[in-house]
């Protein structure tokens, strides 16, 4: 069940309670959207549940809606979409309700009859008044210790807009003490920084500050390691974040002192209880004696469970194997999150998992796994190293921050988030949860990077515990004296380097560092990721040895292994592939399906370099394995090459899509290009059965596109095809890299097809509701990535691809990338001796 089903609308009038200025004129809102629509101006909604954001354009301003074109929402005929924009300087916040989709992907929507000017100020201000308490006036300390009075405007907790005089020199970005002297409300003295400086045009002579306050002092900022590749070239010599053994120590022991690669990974299924009872199931790895290493504790990271996390497991383990060392790997699932831990009766439901989830019990969690590794005999760990990702980094900080025994000795941050307030205010498209709930208004149920959860109960949670702010964030990170790592994505569009910046650098910062890698927030086992895993195995070798370690990834084999045995314990989901197929070849209206993918140029350039490969000759003989709605033979009609007289044999298991093959080709007046034989076959051939219709030796070529990777014994019907193909006969087959970007190449794929382009290919009725059946296959597509996970599909590397056709014995063996920019797929070609 998707989780937007529960998704709950928000009122005007709590949208109304959030902010603090409003525009209700209608001449003036029409100004705004004028200048919008006159500028290009880009309108951002949040982010969906690929993590992808969502943005919109306008198109057409009419006498009463707004036109939308926009790229990552989804359904766009119901619901509402959070739309904010910047203009002239000033930010604006708006909710749109979709009228009705239109052509070419559009969207018409009412012009609102409010907007609102945004500020992305934590708390509200309040203005001084006497009988509350709050400050009237303040005295400041600028630099070189001079100090002035002010007088207040407006205050919170976490800033102040003052009155100055003209001539006080306090221009933005100074450093200023605050001192709240015999005032209530306020309190003591605090670190303030000028944000905003303009002349008081109601008062000459006068100038207004806005400062923004805090307890911790503003920091110097930590530099920014940016890299050009993910290792950035040897490791990095032992250094002051290290403890425990000297440089020299080190050297030998990294060059095998200790018994070289140590011994077999070992692993295995725990249970432990937090202080109430409740179950946590983890998987603990290790190498070595478990007892005399150290031990990294991964809490499950936003929406994901315990089994995503293993290729960092092993590629830790691995690393620390090789270098002779002992060390444990503990992960585990949350409590009223995804996975097998404790979770309350009416969220067992997959969509409802986290419906009672809190930060606050996440942090629990993971004390409640540090009192498991501390009272357990199996783990005597000489440290333990915390390593998180993403938005477990709230309750990463947190839990270093409050533990009284302060267990953890060093913090690895992968592409993790700064301040939760922050990083929800993106997600949600400028929703500010928390400020909400302090000021009575309730959101519901909503969904959060395609998990749905209760946000009033999560934020209301993260207010009173302190987790919400950006100023909690600079506060607590200032109480942390282990060292820290912070892995930041250079392509990451929703995590901001600065943010984290200002935040590492609070407190003492000699024992941290920031890291930028060339890689985006998606880290889950393709190549890409394992870099990135094998940077944190330095970072933690660094915190736990003294220094770093030379690390190596798992072998594929073996995390092929583990990846199946961990799929097998769990219940296997239930999915019915053939209407998988049907759906994502012909459309779930049956309309149109896989020729949205194949009308794109990354798609053709990888059919044009298959047909390169296989070399056709007149009149020859070829079978197009998964032909789906006919492509190849359309592709090679479309070329002067050659190909004249060649028969194709279209081999598919869904007949509707052998059809429109068929019909695409039908009534087309090329006399000498190739005939198509549709053939319905299902080619998930198991080892002996013959599972392709054909007699021996009767094809003069094979085309297998996009296949492979999707049947259950790939083996076996490599064997089909080398019994079907005569003597010197070539094989051309692709597939999906392992780890490919799956959404990637879709979202590209619809942000190719503009409206022109879609007149031109497809009918107008077919047009009129393309953005429906384009996010429909969307939707079918993005289950290819859940797919992979649960074992139904299996992609390669290119070794791994060769080894697998030479075993089925041919031979002349050729493999390339294709497929995009980057490439996400291997084109492989070879013959049959």
């Amino acid at each position: 069940m998707s989780s937007t089903a529960f998704h709950q609308p928000i009122s005007e009038e709590a949208i109304r309670r959030l902010h603090r200025e409003e525009i209700a004129g209608g001449a003036e809102i029409r100004a705004i959207f004028a200048g919008v629509y006159e500028r290009a101006v880009e309108l951002f909604g949040g982010l969906n549940s690929l993590t992808e954001p969502k943005r919109a354009y306008l198109t057409r301003l009419g006498s009463d809606r707004l036109t939308l074109r926009t790229k990552g929402f989804g359904r766009l005929d119901v619901g509402q979409m959070f739309l904010s924009f910047d203009l002239d300087r000033t930010s604006y916040f708006f909710v749109g309700v979709p009228l009705a989709a239109r052509n070419h992907g559009d969207v018409d929507i009412e012009i609102p009859e409010v907007i609102y000017k945004v500020e992305r100020r934590d708390l509200r201000r309040r203005v001084p008044a006497g009988e509350n308490g709050a400050p009237r006036r303040v005295t400041l300390w600028g630099p070189g210790g001079s100090n002035r009075r002010a007088r207040v405007t407006d205050w919170s907790r976490q800033g102040v807009g003052l009155l100055v005089s003209e001539t006080d020199d306090l221009p933005v970005a100074t450093r200023v003490g605050v001192h709240f002297a015999g005032e209530k409300g306020a309190g003591g003295e605090l670190h303030g920084v000028v944000r905003h400086r303009q002349r008081d045009g109601s008062q000459g002579g006068w100038v207004r500050l806005g400062l923004s306050l805090s307890a911790v002092e503003p920091p110097r900022l930590v530099e920014v390691e940016r890299r050009s590749d993910i290792l950035g070239g040897q490791p990095r010599a032992a250094g002051p974040t290290a403890g425990g053994l000297r440089a020299g120590r080190l050297g030998s022991l990294l060059r095998g002192g200790l018994g070289g690669h140590g011994d077999r990974p070992r692993s295995e299924v725990i249970d432990f209880r937090n202080r109430r009872g409740e179950r946590i199931r983890a998987i603990a790895d290790w190498t070595g004696d478990p007892r005399e290493g150290p031990l990294v504790l991964v809490p499950p990271a936003w929406g994901r469970t315990k089994e995503t996390l293993l290729p960092l497991a092993l590629t830790l383990i691995e690393s620390f194997r090789r270098a002779g060392r002992a060390m444990a790997v503990l992960r585990f699932d949350g409590i009223r999150r995804r996975g097998e831990s404790h979770n309350d009766p009416g969220c067992l439901t997959p969509g409802r998992e986290y419906l009672h989830f809190t930060f606050s019990q996440a942090v629990d969690d993971i004390h409640a796994a540090l009192d498991f590794v501390e009272s357990s005999p199996r783990f005597r760990p000489s440290k333990v190293i915390l390593v998180t990702s993403s938005v477990s980094a709230i309750e990463g900080r947190r839990a270093i921050a409050s533990d009284p025994k302060k267990r953890i000795s060093g913090w690895v941050s992968l592409v993790g988030i700064a301040d939760l307030r922050g990083a929800l205010w993106e997600f949600s498209g400028g929703v500010d949860y928390g400020s909400g709930v302090m000021a009575g208004v309730g959101f519901g149920v909503q969904e959060l990077l395609g998990v749905a959860c209760d946000a009033d109960l999560l934020a209301r949670n993260a207010v009173e515990q302190e987790l919400w702010f950006f100023e909690d964030a600079r506060r607590e990170m200032a109480k942390i004296t282990i060292p820290v790592t912070w892995i930041h994505g250079r392509d990451d569009g929703w995590m901001q380097l600065e943010r984290g910046r200002e935040i590492l650098s609070c407190g003492d910062s000699s024992q941290r560092c920031l890291i930028e890698i060339p890689t985006g927030h998606q880290l889950r086992a393709g190549p890409e990721a394992l870099e990135a895993f094998q940077l944190v195995a330095r970072e933690v070798s660094r915190m736990a040895l003294g220094g770093e370690i030379a690390t190596e990834p798992p072998p594929a084999r073996t995390l092929e292994k583990r990846q199946k045995r961990e799929r097998r314990r769990l219940p296997s989901p239930k999915f019915d592939l053939r209407r998988f197929w049907r759906d994502y070849l012909v459309g779930r209206r049956g309309v149109v399906g896989i020729e949205l993918l194949t009308a794109t140029s990354a798609y053709q350039g990888l059919m044009d370099d298959q047909i390169r490969a296989l070399g056709l000759r007149d009149s020859e003989r070829v079978a197009d394995l998964g032909s789906g709605a006919g492509d190849f033979a359309c592709r090679l009609l479309r070329r002067d090459n050659g190909d004249a007289g060649v028969r194709v044999y279209a081999v598919d298991y869904v007949g509707e899509a052998l059809e429109r093959g068929r019909r695409r080709l039908a009534g087309r007046d090329w006399p000498a290009g190739p005939a198509l034989l549709p053939v319905v076959a299902n080619l998930d051939a198991r080892k002996g059965q013959t599972a392709i219709p054909f007699r021996s030796r009767s094809f003069d070529a094979v085309l297998a596109s996009l296949l492979l990777g999707y049947l259950t014994d790939a083996e076996a019907v490599l064997r089909e095809i080398h019994r079907i193909l005569k003597p010197r006969g070539r094989l051309v087959l692709s597939t999906l890299r392992r780890d490919a970007d799956i959404s990637k190449i879709y979202t590209d794929s619809v942000a190719e097809l503009q409206p022109d382009r879609l007149r031109r290919i497809f009918s107008e009725a077919v047009a009129a509701d393309i953005e429906q059946l384009r996010q429909d296959f969307l939707s079918d597509a993005s289950r290819i990535i859940d797919l992979e996970e649960f074992g139904y599909f299996r992609f390669w590397s290119s070794r791994e691809l060769e080894e697998l056709i030479a075993k089925a014995g041919f031979v002349d063996i050729e493999t390339r990338p294709s497929f995009g920019n980057p490439p996400q797929a291997i084109l492989a070609s070879c013959e049959r001796p």
